[in-house]
């Protein structure tokens, strides 16, 4: 089993992100970035890895979270389900209901958080979370790693990615915080310009810095 070393454990449990038992490391990028490979990888490594997109979709499974999207915005429930692209766009045009949403789901994440650390037999974990660096939570992890390519190559495989128009590619990328920022404000950074060997020998590279073997 993977074990950190113990000059990058940094934080006891009651610190942690949702009071974690074990060390966390706060994985983040932006979109197109490569982070979900990045994350592939590193759980077929050896590591623990827990995505925070995977738990909030649980979320919106829940019946009572259904109930509280409906009473918000009646529209976006269809069969008993939520429309999501139908969701992404009136939050998108009303900040207040946006808020509203996101307390819905973020008071839930923490249960659902330590529900699934519970389940893993793991000397840490490493949180997939987009937004680490947007919602202030670098204080809550022992170490943060940046998943980073230029903004152009960010650009491209978006383009790539979703069949989407240059100038609607611009416009994702501008409403996230820029990645150049998150790089500079992580601990280690992973790029993804090159190929998925280099990607790979990267992240063998890191663990061997930040673990051992026990």
């Amino acid at each position: 089993m993977l074990k950190l070393k113990a000059e990058y454990i940094k934080l006891v449990p009651e610190k942690r992100i949702h009071s974690c038992q074990v060390p966390v490391i706060g994985l983040t990028g932006g979109i197109a970035s490569g982070k979900s490979t990045a994350s592939r990888y590193l759980e077929e490594m050896g590591c623990f890895i827990i995505c925070a997109d995977k738990l909030v979709k649980e979320i919106y499974r829940e019946e009572a979270t259904i109930a509280q999207i409906a009473e918000l915005a009646p529209t976006v429930i269809k069969e008993g389900k939520i429309d999501f692209a139908l969701l992404r766009s009136i939050v998108f045009q009303n900040p207040p209901i946006k808020q509203k949403v996101e307390a819905i789901i973020y008071a839930q994440l923490p249960r659902y958080f330590q529900a699934k650390a519970n389940t893993l037999p793991a000397a840490f974990i490493v949180y997939d979370v987009p937004l680490l660096f947007e919602k202030k939570l670098a204080p809550l992890f022992d170490l943060t790693v940046c998943v980073y390519c230029s903004a152009q190559i960010q650009k491209e495989r978006l383009i790539k990615r979703d069949a989407i128009s240059a100038e609607l590619a611009d416009k994702m990328i501008q409403a996230q915080m820029p990645l150049e920022l998150k790089k500079d404000m992580s601990d280690f950074v992973i790029t993804t310009l090159a190929s998925h060997a280099e990607l790979k020998n990267q992240l063998r590279n890191f663990l061997e810095k930040i673990t051992i073997v026990e």
